[in-house]
């Protein structure tokens, strides 16, 4: 069923479409504005060398027709560039008005329907779209990292795997600005209505993945604060609906902070084999570590009712059998061939 057709025929492509033109239209004067600006200095510059040659020796009619030419396309440039400022802040007023005018109401409208019409399995699907569609969007620029002899190295900062759910969002427990969880405006009561707003947030710790990292430990941060606090100021607690964290586990080990999340939540614990690399035994070191620190707390965390799945640089290690020794040497070597590939950095 089409939106358009279930919300009293509103038409929400074609708002969409107009809303998209008038960006558009802001964004070709704002660039008729750079490029006035830029071209401006330029034309001075040669009405300058034209006029201090003339002073130096007799002018040619050559000389005299370019700097005509010259101070004519100044004086366009500079209306045109006055022009397009006007133009930029007049369409900038025009996108404002239309939000307050028409898509303001035109979204609370949208969401009263969802509210009275949609069920709330239905509605959950919608938050959980546009949030995943959010995180799609811009993990493309959060998980790339351009470097000048390392372009566009992805590994760098690589997806972290989970079994199938690979698709849902990362988080930090110490929350996002709500401009990098999605666009700003779903979080307004304004735009969206309180009933909506907070199954939006229910949604977002419901979908989310939450890290914790070594971050979290120098900033002091509180775990059971991330649970209980209600930041978003809806009469809920995060702790009622997380299920998904993962432990970027590197020197300091999360392990035992897991235990204050529900059970049957899903566990993911990322060691990575760098934390590793000045060792020298690494390949016993890191046997050591993970078959006598790490993997017996996860059965234990398996036994006390959480989903754990161990993964090292990506590969998921069984928590019954442990790591396989043969194993080791061949991820050590890969570990070092990508060191030494990108000039041994792989934070």
């Amino acid at each position: 069923m089409k939106m358009g057709l279930l919300f009293d025929g509103m038409d929400y492509k074609k708002e969409v479409g107009y809303f998209r033109s008038l960006h558009d239209e802001k964004s070709r004067y704002a660039q008729d504005v750079i490029r006035t600006r830029k071209q401006l200095p330029k034309t001075a510059k040669d009405i300058d060398r034209i006029k201090a040659n003339m002073l130096q020796k007799p002018p040619t009619p050559r000389a005299e027709n370019r700097l005509r030419e010259l101070e004519r396309e100044y004086t366009d440039l500079t209306a045109h560039f006055e022009a397009s400022q006007r133009n930029y802040i007049t369409a900038g007023q025009n996108i404002e008005v239309h939000i307050s005018d028409f898509m303001k109401p035109s979204s609370l409208a949208l969401c009263a329907g969802m509210m009275t019409r949609l069920p709330r399995e239905l509605r959950d699907q919608i938050y959980e779209t546009v949030l995943i569609l959010v995180w799609k969007e811009r993990r493309q620029g959060w998980f790339t990292i351009t470097h000048e002899h390392q372009p566009n190295v992805h590994f760098l900062m690589k997806e972290k795997p989970w079994d199938d759910d690979d698709a849902l969002p990362i988080y930090p427990i110490t929350l996002p600005d709500y401009r990098d969880v999605a666009p700003s405006h779903l979080w307004n009561e304004g735009y969206v209505g309180l009933d909506v707003r907070k199954e939006l947030v229910e949604a977002f710790y419901r979908t989310g993945r939450f890290c914790l990292d070594m971050c979290q430990q120098r900033k002091n941060f509180k775990i059971d604060e991330f649970l209980t606090d209600d930041v978003w100021n809806t009469g809920i607690k995060p702790y009622d609906f997380v299920s998904r964290v993962y432990i970027d586990y590197i020197y300091t080990p999360y392990v035992e902070c897991v235990t204050k999340f529900r059970k049957n939540s899903q566990i993911a614990i990322l060691l990575k084999l760098r934390a590793f690399q000045w060792s020298m035994n690494m390949s016993r070191r890191l046997l050591s570590h993970v078959d006598h620190s790490l993997l017996q707390p996860c059965r234990e965390l398996r036994e006390a009712g959480y989903k754990v799945l161990v993964f090292i640089d990506g590969i998921a290690v069984d928590l019954d059998k442990g790591m396989d020794p043969a194993k080791v040497p061949e991820w050590v070597q890969a570990h070092d061939d990508l060191r030494s590939r990108y000039g041994g950095t792989l934070d």
